[in-house]
């Protein structure tokens, strides 16, 4: 094993350095949960090829990598989204950042809530959650989140996100 310093500077974790030191521990297990190691999945599956794998957790941002090797490979029986419903703690993880824009991994105050559910903490579906729809092949085939640009010369701006399962799109007169 191997220690990481954590994101945040202030934890450490426990991670695996050579992934091979798992094949006993997984060897003993019917279902094995890799938590965000999507990119092993195909290799481990040449060395191992009667390993059943679930993705116990994955990110947001990584849904259609994720998903993509759920489909595809069928020694994948499924992919656990963290988190489905957001909550309070590791306050803003899940926060909007810009391109090029850092920061520390938790959020500073007035942050309480992580931000990174599928739905917030109403219930409301976020737009990480229309997307899934369509990566599911449910619900709809568009989806357009609209976001206040905060970094922009112009309050009147906005940033779109667009995600489809359609082949062509036309955006005349937009």
């Amino acid at each position: 094993m191997v220690i990481y310093p954590r994101f945040d500077g202030h934890r450490e974790w426990l991670g695996i350095g050579d992934w091979t030191l798992l094949d006993d521990l997984f060897a003993a297990l019917d279902v094995c949960g890799y938590n965000y190691e999507y990119r092993k999945y195909r290799p481990d599956h040449e060395r191992h090829p009667g390993r059943v794998i679930c993705g116990s957790e994955s990110a947001p941002k990584e849904a259609f990598e994720n998903w993509r090797e759920a489909e595809e490979l069928s020694h994948i029986i499924g992919d656990f989204v963290w988190t489905s419903l957001d909550y309070l703690g590791e306050s803003g993880i899940g926060r909007v950042r810009f391109d090029g824009e850092g920061g520390p991994f938790l959020g500073a105050y007035p942050w309480h809530q992580a931000n990174c559910g599928d739905l917030d903490l109403c219930g409301w579906k976020r737009p990480q959650s229309y997307y899934r729809d369509i990566l599911w092949h449910r619900g709809d085939k568009l989806h357009l989140a609209v976001h206040p640009d905060t970094h922009g010369a112009n309050a009147d701006d906005y940033l779109l996100g667009l995600a489809g399962r359609v082949s062509q799109l036309d955006l005349a007169g937009a």
